[in-house]
């Protein structure tokens, strides 16, 4: 009898050296590559977290920026803190938001923490 759980350990150790393979020979290619590639990925992983829903519910519910600005600091940790940029919300990452690097599934490198290293 197959175990599920062995079998699905397995999977993610394999999806893990293979990520970290793609990623360590995105080296080979120029930093604007690179940042584009590491954006889309940023994006779709995004998409599978509930920080997307928070944050629709935050923009939905906050009777201002001020209100939404301290909801998301407090609602979404994530690798800074979330400020208000004229009519938007962004984080300067002061470490790794990664969930696949902060779990030690994926090795942390220049590529994963390309906004780190280019300031």
């Amino acid at each position: 009898m197959v175990n599920e759980t062995e079998v699905n350990m397995k999977l993610l150790g394999r999806s893990g050296r293979l990520l970290n393979a793609i990623v360590k020979s995105l080296i080979e290619v120029d930093l604007e590559t690179r940042k584009r590639i590491m954006e889309s990925c940023g994006k779709a992983c995004a998409q599978e977290d509930r920080d997307l829903a928070i944050v629709e519910e935050i923009g939905q519910t906050a009777s201002n920026m001020t209100e939404a600005v301290a909801r998301v600091n407090k609602e979404i940790a994530w690798c800074g803190v979330w400020s208000q940029k004229g009519k938007s919300i962004e984080a300067t990452c002061t470490n790794c938001g990664c969930p696949l690097v902060r779990s030690k599934m994926i090795d942390r490198d220049a590529t994963w923490c390309i906004a780190l290293e280019a300031g």
